[in-house]
């Protein structure tokens, strides 16, 4: 969630989770990069156990806490917390995802680019974004413009360089509003709240 356009705009970005959505490598193709995980045992793909949900919780609440601190936090010895992990990660039950805050990198720049481009010209620009380093994400999407993109650039001038080189050439583009981000309330990673 952040605020955009000086605080007039909130863009709220919600993440739905389907098999489709992590990666374009099959099952198979996945175990063979796996490397052999000694510990890990087949697991049921319907059921998450009760000691998995306890574990689970917990690390959504820090996913960088160690074996020993989940261990007193589920209360469960700290060879099951390690045994049911592997066993998790390697059912593709539990997989990292990794968010990083771009100003640690050099990235101080945050837009939304709300597009209008012709019908016609939908997937030419789209294929052009995808190829874009700069573009975080992008969408063909309904209402009065028909995609939307999130840059990241470096500074200020790199943004204005990459709207009037990049995206002002593209074929198609008929119009460009932009929605700079003056505040980020939270990135896209899951909240837990308290119960």
């Amino acid at each position: 969630m952040s605020l955009a356009s000086g605080g007039t705009e909130l863009t709220c970005i919600i993440r739905t989770h389907s098999s489709h959505d992590r990666g374009t490598l099959t099952r198979d193709q996945i175990d063979q990069l796996r490397p052999p995980d000694a510990d890990a045992r087949p697991v049921d793909q319907a059921e998450l156990t009760d000691t998995d949900r306890l574990l689970l919780t917990e690390l959504a609440k820090d996913s960088r806490v160690g074996y020993p601190a989940l261990a007193a936090a589920t209360g469960v010895p700290e060879s099951t917390a390690r045994r049911r992990l592997a066993d998790l990660r390697h059912a593709g039950r539990l997989y990292f995802d990794i968010e990083a805050d771009p100003p640690l990198f050099g990235y101080t720049i945050e837009v939304g680019l709300w597009m209008t481009v012709a019908p016609a010209q939908l997937n030419t620009v789209a294929a052009a974004l995808a190829q874009h380093p700069e573009i975080a994400f992008a969408a063909a999407v309904t209402g009065p413009t028909t995609m939307f993109a999130f840059v990241i650039c470096r500074d200020a001038d790199a943004f204005y360089d990459y709207l009037a080189d990049r995206i002002g050439v593209l074929p198609g583009v008929l119009q460009v509003e932009t929605a700079p981000t003056t505040r980020r309330v939270k990135r896209s990673g899951a909240l837990l709240m308290p119960a």
